[in-house]
């Protein structure tokens, strides 16, 4: 099977989407190659290894709001074939083997051992000097999504609400004042943290929305606005067939 087009594809799920192979699975793009998940990446190799590998351009890891743990049961090999290797810390650099230490830590060097310290090479001392150095910057927020709010009777209603002012609160803040769109729609610029939403209307209205990683159950049918006692008959006799299997699961547990 195969399906080719010389524009996009596009491929979308509510819930789960999965590709398994197998044998091989490549994927392969002509410019870039971007993924992106709202919680966790995860990679692993079973018995082969990973490659990370870049012919030109320079590779950055960054762990913007946590932790960076580098581990190896074997060998960790560090090394620049035609540069530097540069090592920097904000609060303490510790080196340690085997109970001996070399600790940088408020601008002064400890060194200790429990055996002996052989100095090889001549000494020279002089005064007091410090070097420092320039830290990469974090984002101090978290990346946020572009939605769109709409509110009205029902998911397939018209803009019923068009042109009526509106206050947004966000987890019980205000967020945000406007007018909604000629679709009875809002913008906003979602947190990942963000639990629910509240619109309240300039008529009085009140809207709470909140935020569902997951929909289950009937949760799954009024999401896409099939609501019982609908206007359209259609749509309530879907509500009806729902409520009828939800039912006959009950019964039958």
């Amino acid at each position: 099977i195969a399906t080719a087009t010389q524009q996009s594809q596009l491929h979308t799920a509510n819930e789960n989407i999965h590709l398994v192979s197998g044998n091989h699975t490549d994927i392969t793009a002509g410019q870039s190659l971007t993924a992106h998940a709202a919680e966790s990446l995860n990679l692993f190799a079973q018995s082969s290894g990973i490659k990370v590998q870049a012919n030109q351009g320079k590779v950055e890891v960054q762990a913007q709001n946590d932790e960076l743990q580098l581990n190896a049961l074997k060998d960790a090999v560090l090394t620049s074939s035609s540069g530097r290797v540069n090592i920097a810390a904000q609060e303490e650099v510790l080196i340690t083997c085997k109970g001996a230490y070399i600790k940088f830590s408020n601008g002064e060097i400890e060194i200790g051992s429990p055996k002996l310290v052989r100095v090889k090479a001549p000494l020279e001392v002089t005064g007091p000097a410090s070097m420092n150095y320039n830290h990469p910057s974090w984002p101090k927020t978290i990346p946020k999504i572009p939605l769109k709010l709409k509110v009205g009777q029902s998911a397939h209603g018209g803009g019923g609400f068009a042109g009526m002012p509106y206050v947004l609160f966000a987890d019980g803040v205000e967020k945000m004042k406007g007018i909604l769109n000629a679709k009875g729609e809002l913008e906003i610029e979602h947190e990942l943290t963000t639990g629910k939403y509240k619109v309240e209307l300039a008529n009085g209205r009140v809207f709470h929305l909140p935020v569902v990683k997951k929909c289950e159950g009937k949760d799954k049918y009024t999401s896409k606005g099939f609501f019982p006692g609908s206007a359209n008959p259609e749509v309530e006799e879907y509500a009806k067939l729902v409520q009828g299997i939800f039912t006959d699961n009950n019964d039958a547990k």
